[in-house]
């Protein structure tokens, strides 16, 4: 579909320039919310939520350092456009928010996406002191509409008629309902579930799968979420404990993989681009454990999380290039199921302890640990179904943090809270994320048995800061 015949396609990457893709966005919006105590025991809420958004998607030059102009054939409404350094978007922070970005020259793409949404919302709640239940509704109208400066009017599909800039609106329903029980056994003991089901519309980019026309996503899906949870506490003047149990199932998930990919599977890396990623499903199930004591000016604290969060299905695959063009025709099938999901610790915990010096004067320490962390992947480097298709797990790694606090309290409820606070004593090193997934073969140069060849992000060395805030 692609008809640009300028005698200069060819030549728009001589020399070397730099641009800025751009994103602005226009939100208005209204929530509602009436509560009603029925009588003692019975309440209930109802609401109303109405909001609009438009964003504005385009690229500007930015500076083309040492030449002379910029050429540019991606606008079909107004092709092979030069542009001068009058005309150069600097990079500079604007506070204003309304700025008219409307006389900016735009290059290589413009379109604009406009969301619509209305829902209503209500709950009742009962209540006893043995007791407690309720349960929770909402739904809501998403509509959706795509504009394309650049691309359209054109004949898309080849049938003479030109398609128009401006899309009909699609609309999705939605909706969730959730429901909860706590029963106090006594009043220091308690037990609760709570469980719930979720259709959520998917996000834009997934009802306009294609860059550079306004055709709809033909196996469009809402996100369907269904979560358990169950779990008991105890309570008392100096001790405290919550154990939750909980398991999370998110259906046809939509998503985008930006990155260098392999379309060819020779091995070498190919084309910058996006990988549009269809029918994702991921499982999360896991435990958690909070629990605190007193023991005069001394209190003891700490948590427990562990987890087991994987996709459950394979998933599909387009491609499209940096310039929101296709790369070949082909829709790859990417072997995710079982695969652990990645750029977050599935276990963590932390210990610490607050000691009150004197009076108005606290110092506190705790120690995070995280591990069962993995690569924040590329999904499509899972294209061979024999395979081994794993994601890279990363070492896991403690920090200590700790505070010295100062409270003084003035008259009328008044207070000056001063504060220091050092995060990582030690100075670890640790890598906090990667952005790869590239194993440790024999012979590899490594750090902490994590191949060198990974692009990765270490976190925060020891820093400090020192806070005052005076409450009134």
């Amino acid at each position: 579909g692609d008809d640009r015949t300028s005698p200069f396609v060819n030549d728009r990457h001589d020399g070397i320039s730099r641009r800025a893709s751009m994103n602005s966005h226009d939100w208005y919006g209204a929530i509602s919310n009436y509560h009603n105590n029925i009588n003692d025991n019975l309440s209930f809420d109802f609401g109303v939520d109405l909001r609009t958004y438009s964003g504005y998607h385009y690229r500007v030059v930015n500076n083309i350092l040492g030449a002379d102009s910029y050429f540019d054939n991606r606008d079909r409404n107004n092709p092979d456009r030069t542009i001068v350094s009058s005309q150069f978007v600097e990079a500079n922070p604007n506070w204003n928010p309304f700025i008219d970005i409307k006389g900016q020259e735009k290059i290589e793409y413009f379109n604009q996406g406009n969301v619509r949404w209305g829902g209503l919302f209500g709950q009742i709640e009962y209540k006893t002191e043995k007791y407690s239940a309720f349960i929770q509704a909402g739904g809501s109208n998403q509509q959706f509409q795509r504009i394309d400066y650049f691309n359209l009017p054109r004949d898309v599909d080849g049938d003479g008629v030109d398609e128009p800039q401006a899309s009909d609106w699609v609309s999705l329903m939605g909706g969730n309902i959730k429901g909860g029980f706590n029963y106090n056994i006594n009043e220091n003991h308690n037990v609760f579930v709570n469980t719930g089901f979720y259709s959520k519309q998917p996000l834009f980019r997934a009802v306009f799968p294609n860059y550079t026309d306004n055709n709809t996503n033909d196996g469009l899906k809402n996100e369907k979420v269904i979560a358990y949870e169950a779990g008991y506490g105890f309570t008392n003047k100096n001790y405290k404990l919550k154990l939750n149990l909980y398991q999370t199932s998110w259906n046809d998930r939509f998503a985008l993989v930006s990155g260098y990919f392999d379309t060819d599977n020779d091995g070498i890396t190919e084309t910058r681009g996006e990988a549009k990623l269809y029918g994702i499903k991921e499982i999360h199930t896991g435990v958690e454990l909070e629990a605190s004591a007193k023991f005069g000016k001394l209190k003891v604290f700490g948590m427990f999380s562990m987890g087991d969060w994987k996709y459950a299905s394979n998933v599909t695959a387009p491609f499209y290039d940096e310039n929101n063009d296709p790369i070949g025709t082909e829709v790859k099938t990417l072997y995710l199921d079982g695969v652990k999901v990645g750029d977050a610790a599935q276990l963590t915990s932390r210990i610490g302890a607050n000691y009150n010096i004197i009076k108005g004067l606290y110092i506190d320490a705790n120690y995070f640990y995280a591990d069962n962390l993995y690569a924040n992947f590329d999904p499509t480097s899972f294209t061979d179904p024999e395979g081994t298709n794993e994601a890279l797990k990363l070492p896991g790694y403690g920090l200590v943090d700790a505070s010295l606090t100062y409270k003084f309290n003035f008259k009328n409820s008044n207070r000056l809270t001063a504060r220091f606070s050092m995060n990582n004593v030690l100075d670890n090193h640790y890598i906090s994320e990667s952005d790869t997934n590239i194993p440790l073969e024999t012979g590899d140069e490594a750090w902490n048995g994590i191949n060198t060849s990974n692009r990765v992000f270490f976190g925060w060395g020891r820093s400090w800061n020192i806070s005052l805030k005076y409450r009134f």
